[in-house]
């Protein structure tokens, strides 16, 4: 089945700027310890929590899990074994429930998107990481209390590197399929780059799949939100994922049923019902079964 990218999704970070600059410091580069000074810095200052997710944890912990060296699986898509048993996996774990359980607003667990927006738009929680669809309302007079405090940045790097979330939706044709010239005609109309500029500059989509539309001076104009630009940003992480493919994890038919282990792992974390060890070899025994299920060969 042959494919298309649509729109791209990537993630940078977003907060409250004036919480740290009042603390001496600044939108945090690496992680751990960087960010959790800062986290320390600004917890329950004039009443805001310093942190705020929501709870799709198998895109949220994934940046953290490669930042310490870990993975989802030993070597995508050629060998799905999964590793959320290792040492990193379980730093990683431990590191992101901590950030949940003693920096975010009380019931952040159930939390949905917009719920972990609208605490951002009014001034109750700091910082967040996430796609930018669910962050550039926070640039919108309209909606947010915080705009013109508001710093953008790239996603943290570990000690292992930067890898921020980017993917992508995509069209395909079914091999099966008795119109496939129609199905190509069609893939390359909405494909273009006149297509993808409409999207952009008529229906307001921030995350175009085209060089050429994100490089664009109108592009750039839209996406300067607070006078910074977050077109530059997205080109960042664009490149940064594409020098590698370690975004391969998530194009695997079988990643729902690994990231439904690890939404089930985080938050038996963050709620203090299990240990970061053990939850995550649970994690790791769950996934392994339910794989198995799917008939995926593993080293098991």
């Amino acid at each position: 089945m042959p494919s298309l990218g649509s729109a791209e999704g990537w993630s940078p970070a977003a907060a409250r700027g004036d919480l740290m600059e009042k603390a001496g410091l600044k939108m945090p580069e690496t992680f751990p310890d960087e960010m959790m000074k800062v986290m320390d810095a600004v917890e329950g200052k004039e009443g805001v929590k310093a942190f705020v997710n929501d709870n799709l944890h198998h895109w949220h912990l994934i940046p953290y899990l490669m930042g310490l060296g870990g993975g989802v699986f030993k070597d995508p898509p050629n060998n799905l074994t999964p590793t959320l048993d290792t040492p990193e996996a379980i730093k990683a774990a431990d590191f992101y429930s901590n950030l949940l359980r003693n920096y975010s607003p009380d019931g952040v667990l159930s939390y949905t998107e917009d719920q972990a927006l609208t605490a951002m738009l009014q001034g109750r929680a700091n910082y967040r990481t996430h796609a930018l669809s669910q962050l550039t309302p926070l640039g919108d007079p309209a909606k947010s209390k915080v705009i013109n405090t508001l710093k953008w940045a790239m996603m943290p790097a570990g000690p292992k590197g930067a890898f921020p979330g980017s993917n992508s939706h995509g069209w395909g044709i079914p091999i099966n399929s008795k119109q496939k010239e129609a199905g190509w005609e069609f893939i390359k109309w909405a494909a273009s780059k006149e297509t993808i500029s409409r999207l952009v500059f008529e229906k307001g989509h921030a995350a175009p799949c085209r060089i050429s539309v994100i490089s664009s001076p109108q592009f750039k104009k839209m996406m300067t939100v607070n006078g910074q630009d977050l077109a530059d940003l997205y080109l960042k992480v664009l490149e940064v994922s594409g020098k590698t493919g370690y975004m391969k994890y998530r194009t695997v038919p079988v990643f729902p049923q690994v990231g439904a282990a690890i939404n089930t792992a985080i938050s038996a974390i963050a709620s203090g019902q299990m240990s970061a060890e053990a939850a995550m070899k649970q994690a790791q025994q769950q996934a392994i079964s339910d794989l198995k299920k799917a008939g995926v060969k593993m080293d098991v």
